[in-house]
């Protein structure tokens, strides 16, 4: 069976490629979807070009252990915490 954990991991966005949609946060670098959901922690709506480097931001997602073990990992919200400047 599978077995999903939500998890957090919360950051400051350095290096970018906003056309990649791949993020490097505390040193570690992450690739998220394109339609993965980016929000204020109040919930409006925010997009890609709201991450910028110096913004931090809040990661939610899920790791799913299917059948055979392996970890997959689902990122399904980034929260704007506090923008830059």
């Amino acid at each position: 069976a599978e077995s999903t954990k939500t998890f957090e991991i919360k950051g400051v966005i350095g290096d970018s490629a906003p056309q990649s949609r791949i993020y490097e946060v505390d040193g570690r670098i992450y690739e998220f979807d394109k339609d993965i959901t980016i929000q204020t922690p109040s919930g409006d709506t925010l997009t890609f070009a709201d991450l910028k480097g110096g913004v931090k931001i809040k990661i939610i997602g899920e790791k799913v252990s299917g059948p055979d073990g392996k970890e997959k990992i689902n990122y399904i919200c980034i929260v704007v915490i506090k923008q830059s400047g």
